[in-house]
């Protein structure tokens, strides 16, 4: 019994003398490895790196590049492109054929004409004609349909329009006449208030005037150009009430105004620029019967005291509202004198 004991404190005996027992693992060397992380640093650092280069080249092929978006965009710039072109051109030969007839016939009734219009627009052009007796001057304008851009030369093309020429009358009468004429297609919104007479001078166009008995002086020459050229006379106006471009140098306006076609040189004539002068000149020389003259005195009188009426009417400040009202002023210019100045750290 006491054998088995004592040989097995003697194997246990040797195993205790022993390092470690044989089924537990080595312990790592700490001191190998880090000598092995060195060397291996040391390899890495002697191997030669290959420096960067360039990217290589690589060529994509046009058609990956265009697709047909950027076709139809290119291709639409080019077809405005030409248009824009084309259509300066063409306005500005239009213009120079026009100036060349119609200002040789101005010059025989114009001491002061100019040779070239001025561009006011893209389409439209004007001028400023003075030297005769009567008038201040004479505003020539004509406005031309789109053809810059295809959009435009469709819309033109599908409203009928026409170019259209403007002569604008600036006279000067040696008897302020209170009277009104004009030939349009559309009845004046003032049409009652001024009392006007209605008369039918075309199948289009109708006379509102207050000219009383002296428009059968007017309308048989009126008359007679419509008849000669149908369908390009568009207004007639003859107004000591001017609401056109020239309104800030007199009161006084003889307007004509022509729907013309794609040729409008062969409209301009003698005839047409002799029309005009002498329905100008009528205008100018103008004298209504006492009566008919007191009486259209009398009606603008009581429509500008009327639209006075009707303005609203401004009520007096508080002395509140003067007091904030001048602080306010007081502030605003304090700013305003201020120097703005940056400082730059």
């Amino acid at each position: 019994m006491l054998l088995p004991i004592f040989l097995a404190f003697v194997v246990c005996h040797q195993f205790n003398e022993v390092d470690d027992l044989p089924f537990e693992a080595d312990k790592p060397n700490v001191k190998e490895e880090e000598q092995l992380n060195e060397e291996i640093d040391e390899e890495i650092e002697e191997t030669p790196q290959p420096t960067p280069g360039p990217p290589p080249k690589v060529i994509v092929p046009l058609k990956d590049l265009v697709t047909y978006r950027e076709l139809i965009v290119a291709a639409g710039l080019v077809i405005f492109g030409l248009f824009y072109f084309v259509g300066r051109i063409s306005i500005s030969k239009q213009k120079n054929s026009l100036c060349k007839k119609l200002f040789p016939l101005l010059r025989e009734h114009f001491a002061i004409v100019p040779n070239d219009m001025a561009k006011l627009y893209l389409h439209r052009f004007s001028t400023y004609i003075t030297g005769r007796s009567g008038y201040q001057g004479l505003v020539v304008s004509v406005i031309y349909p789109a053809q810059c851009d295809i959009f435009g030369k469709i819309m033109s093309i599908l409203r009928g329009t026409k170019t259209k020429i403007v002569f604008e009358f600036i006279p000067e009468p040696p008897k302020k006449v209170p009277a009104f004429l004009r030939v349009t297609n559309t009845k004046p919104h003032f049409f009652e208030e001024m009392k006007l007479k209605s008369v039918n001078v075309s199948d289009k166009l109708n006379c509102y005037t207050d000219f009383g008995e002296k428009r059968s002086e007017f309308l048989p020459i009126i008359n007679s150009f419509i008849e000669e050229y149908p369908s390009c006379l568009s207004l007639v106006e003859l107004s000591d009430s001017n609401i056109y471009e020239t309104q800030q140098e007199s009161q006084y306006v003889a307007r004509f105004e022509f729907d013309i076609g794609a040729n409008v040189e062969s409209f301009i004539s003698e005839e047409v620029v002799k029309f005009m002068i002498t329905i100008a000149d009528m205008y100018v020389l103008l004298k209504l019967p006492k009566e008919d003259a007191e009486k259209n005195l009398s009606i603008r009188n009581k429509m500008l005291s009327e639209n006075k009426k009707k303005e609203p009417e401004e009520k007096p400040l508080t002395p509140e509202e003067k007091e904030k009202l001048q602080k306010k002023l007081e502030k605003r210019e304090a700013k305003r004198l201020v120097p703005k100045v940056k400082y730059s750290k």
